[in-house]
């Protein structure tokens, strides 16, 4: 139902597969899954298949909505240490993925809160300088109970106190942080050129997956490259031939079409990249999946 099919891959995992799973419990009853998993009946499993894929469309809708709404409560020129907003309209289902979404955006720990009646449940996320959990200890007085660890957490807290919750937390963030630290690092771990990204090379880091939070994805830079042409797919996904040295290579930048004019406007570009493969209709393409872009200096 998902469209995959062959070798279950890191990346198909984690952004096809997985999310699926996941949509039906953020907005309804995750028994389904369960069911999914231990039936025998290929047409009741085929059945909630579809049922996960349809919540997972409507979860998508639903976040985008959430961003939508949160990112127009942000002043991008100062949008404090510490990023903390509610509403009585963002569904709590969604408001974690939301949060990592601000941090990726702003580099700021972000607090999210969807609020009924006088009680709001939050999710939080944050930058890999400060310890989250440690920042929610010392605000526990305001809070009704909390959980996590120190790059993600969960939060009940009355609504009278959500305005003291985000005065001490900036407090706390400002009192932690020095002013690099609020400054977004990435690291490289080699510099190529496009001609040194091929097959082999993918399959190789392959067998390093899978990633995550102990197992940093490899992310590779290369200078001086132009964009032989553009465009923008999906929401907001910037897709881009590149060519160094007369090799060209396919691109693709998540959440990076805003960034359009200022590349056009540039002579020559330095990417941050992690390197993949890009199957359609049966074809596989080497594909490079760029974390940063900037003009060349």
């Amino acid at each position: 139902v998902a469209g995959v099919d062959g070798q279950m891959q890191y990346g198909r995992l984690s952004y096809t597969l997985i999310p699926r799973i996941n949509a039906v419990g953020r907005l309804g009853d995750a028994n389904e899954v369960v069911d999914l998993f231990l039936s025998e009946d290929r047409d009741k499993v085929k059945e909630i298949a579809q049922h996960l894929d349809e919540q997972n469309r409507e979860r998508r809708k639903i976040e985008a909505d959430v961003l939508e709404s949160a990112v127009k409560m942000i002043d991008p020129e100062n949008p404090g240490s510490a990023i903390v907003l509610w509403s009585d309209e963002w569904h709590p289902g969604v408001i974690g993925i939301v949060a990592s979404r601000l941090v990726g955006m702003f580099y700021r720990p972000v607090f999210l809160f969807s609020v009924k009646d006088s009680l709001a449940k939050g999710s939080a996320r944050s930058i890999p300088p400060l310890n989250l959990y440690r920042a929610i200890v010392e605000c526990s007085d305001l809070l009704m109970a909390f959980g996590g660890h120190h790059q993600a957490a969960g939060l009940k807290i009355s609504t009278e106190n959500l305005s003291a919750f985000r005065e001490r937390m900036n407090a706390q963030v400002e009192k932690t942080l020095t002013p690099d630290e609020m400054i977004p690092v990435l690291e490289i771990d080699a510099v190529l050129r496009l001609s040194d990204v091929n097959f082999s090379i993918v399959r190789e880091l392959s067998l390093l997956e899978p990633f995550g939070e102990s197992n940093s994805e490899p992310v590779f830079a290369t200078k001086e490259i132009k964009i032989v042409n553009h465009r923008i797919v999906g929401n907001n996904h910037l897709k881009m031939r590149l060519r160094q040295d007369r090799k060209d290579m396919d691109a693709i930048g998540f959440n990076q079409g805003d960034m359009i004019e200022e590349l056009e406007a540039a002579s020559s570009l330095d990417i941050a990249f992690v390197p993949g493969i890009n199957e359609w209709n049966g074809m596989k393409n080497l594909q490079l999946n760029v974390k940063a872009i900037r003009p060349s200096k």
